[in-house]
């Protein structure tokens, strides 16, 4: 077991199986590793990450462009008289 993965096994809390599970894995996809971590996330975070040369449809700019002026939605009640029939 790597370095690495003993951290995965202290911070995820891992079991020895599923590192197993992980070497199979890494192993099924020994042609493009890169892919591996994408597909296989450890957490949230790393879910979004994309492998390095990625191509994408849209750029940083793209998205910073389209998220301005974007707000939360607002929560509005229906009145109760709109439901009856």
């Amino acid at each position: 077991m790597t370095f690495e993965e003993k951290e995965w096994k202290r911070q995820y809390g891992l079991t020895d199986g599923q590192i197993a599970w992980w070497h199979k894995i890494v192993k099924d996809y020994a042609r493009n590793p890169a892919i591996v971590r994408s597909e296989y996330p450890l957490d949230w975070k790393s879910s979004w990450q994309l492998p390095i040369g990625t191509l994408r449809t849209f750029t940083d700019k793209m998205l910073l462009d389209a998220s301005r002026g974007v707000r939360p939605p607002e929560f509005r009640a229906v009145p109760s008289s709109v439901w009856l029939v």
